[in-house]
């Protein structure tokens, strides 16, 4: 078996790490860029649609606390909570 053998055993270490780091430096410079601006975007985008949640909900609160706080007076002024 020829991985076994101890003679070419250095060679195929050598190239596989050649071939390994090549690739994995040509990827990480011409894809990395480009995941790493799409996870930019994408958590920009996220933070973006959750501060506008949360300002739409203490809109939505405090709309919702002027319809209890009518309907709490009137009930106050017909007498049904003493």
């Amino acid at each position: 078996m020829t991985q076994l053998d101890t003679i070419t055993w250095f060679a195929q270490v050598f190239w596989f790490l050649v071939i390994f780091f090549s690739l994995y430096i040509l990827i990480y410079k011409n894809y990395g860029p480009l995941c790493f601006y799409n996870q930019n975007l994408h958590s920009a985008k996220i933070n973006k649609h959750y501060t506008s949640m949360i300002s739409y909900d203490s809109l939505n609160v405090e709309t919702k606390f002027r319809r209890f706080s009518i309907i709490f007076d009137k009930f106050l002024l017909k007498g049904y909570i003493a």
